[in-house]
């Protein structure tokens, strides 16, 4: 009878420290994510940048240049987000005229 009012707990423990290793192995998966989608966000956005400052945002050649490279980092969903994170500050409206070219072949 005193054993059924304390019962073995060694199942449980075992369970618990199963999804504490399945969390754990969730939450590193989640962060090696980030962190590789941030490096694939600076190759695409050091691109942009190179070319915001040659001024050859809405040249074709570089505008299939980025589509590409979207395509080759497996990102042409995000391209238009990663466009408009790099490229917008507080003159958007200015500067949606200025990257029209880029902005309708991207989005």
């Amino acid at each position: 009878m005193l054993q059924n009012a304390f019962p073995d707990n060694k199942n449980s423990d075992n369970r618990d420290l199963n999804n504490i290793s399945k969390n754990t192995s969730s939450i590193i998966d989640m962060i090696q994510l980030e962190d590789f989608n941030q490096q694939i966000y600076e190759q695409f956005s050091s691109l942009l940048e190179k070319k915001k400052l040659t001024n050859q945002l809405n040249d074709s050649v570089s505008v299939q240049e980025f589509i590409a490279e979207s395509k080759r980092l497996n990102i042409i969903e995000k391209a238009p987000f990663y466009v408009a994170k790099c490229l917008f500050t507080d003159q958007i409206v200015k500067e949606i005229e200025a990257y029209r070219i880029l902005l309708y072949q991207v989005c």
